[in-house]
């Protein structure tokens, strides 16, 4: 079964001056959450398509964001792990100078592939559900416990890679994406640890980004 959504067209202003603003805010913004327990679903795709044209929307904090100012009617196909395909429709238009007049928000809810979603917790307080069994420690299930921070802005979740006693490597992935090295410093860095000794462990550090370890808080 599909999720639908209709989302009216953006209404726009002529540009009089005959000059144009740079900048603009996106077209539409996506919410992607569970229909049954309306939680953000963090790991979704969703690509939107105008005729011939494609873009695939990006993260922008824990929505989606579409960047083209192409005017028209957009199909949006989303997609998740374990959840049945939903669809929005959006009808955008521009002025002269290619800039819509306001942001739409859009909401789409998916409904799960498999009969019971699991309840995962990353943590430090935020929850999501999906169909993965718990204590699945992988680079997905550690980004959709970054994702589902409540950030305000953009939320950038990236990799990080932190030596072990052992001559090894800890892989995680950090709320921090400024450098892809376990010595960046600055804001609280919080790293879902999903291989090494630390697997299923996350860090808060005020003082760089590190791999989580098993004195850290569980995340499953």
């Amino acid at each position: 079964m599909r999720a639908f959504l209709i989302a009216g067209a953006l209404l726009v202003g002529c540009q009089s001056t005959g000059s144009c603003p740079g900048g603009g805010e996106p077209p539409a913004t996506l919410t992607v959450v569970d229909a049954n327990s309306g939680i953000t679903i963090a790991d979704a795709s969703a690509v939107a398509r105008n005729g011939a044209f494609s873009e695939q929307l990006t993260h922008c904090g824990s929505n989606y964001c579409l960047g083209s100012t192409k005017a028209g009617t957009y199909q949006i196909t989303v997609t998740a792990p374990g959840y049945k395909q939903g669809q929005a429709s959006l009808d955008v238009s521009v002025d002269s100078c290619n800039v819509v007049d306001s942001t739409q928000h859009l909401s789409v809810k998916l409904l799960p592939a498999c009969a019971s979603l699991i309840m995962h917790v990353n943590g430090i307080g935020q929850q999501w559900s999906d169909c993965t069994p718990e204590q699945t420690y992988d680079r997905a299930q550690a980004s959709a416990a970054c994702m589902n921070l409540p950030y305000q802005g953009t939320l950038m979740c990236s990799s990080v890679q932190c030596p072990n006693p052992d001559g090894g490597v800890s892989l995680a992935i950090c709320s921090d994406s400024r450098t892809n090295e376990p010595t960046d410093s600055g804001p609280p860095c919080d790293c879902w640890t999903y291989q090494g000794p630390g697997a299923g462990h996350v860090r808060v550090s005020n003082s760089g980004c590190a791999c989580g370890v098993g004195a850290d808080p569980a995340w499953y």
